[in-house]
């Protein structure tokens, strides 16, 4: 399945890379590998994770405190969230 993500769930993808990136350019990368990894899963396995509020449903990355909220539609799976665990929890949800 076709992944993708929506403007908002980019532009939070963008924003963890450039704070790990700020720490260290080597967390930035293995922060990218993980989310890609994550990306990879649910286009493969959609159905395979946890369902939240919804038709949602959830991945969490083992090394990093985020989770990719997501959606199958048909063929395509949109990632509405790239949302760090201890943040505002639950506030992609206005963006159903």
């Amino acid at each position: 399945m076709k992944v993708i993500l929506i403007p908002e769930a980019r532009k939070e993808f963008f924003e963890a890379v450039e704070f790990y990136a700020n720490e260290s350019p080597s967390a930035a990368e293995h922060f990218i590998d993980e989310f890609e990894n994550a990306r990879r899963e649910i286009g493969l396995h959609p159905d395979r994770y946890r369902q939240v509020k919804g038709k949602y449903r959830v991945i969490h990355l083992d090394r990093f405190p985020y989770s990719l909220y997501y959606r199958a539609l048909g063929n395509i799976v949109r990632i509405n969230a790239v949302a760090h665990d201890k943040r505002k929890p639950g506030y992609w949800r206005k963006r159903i």
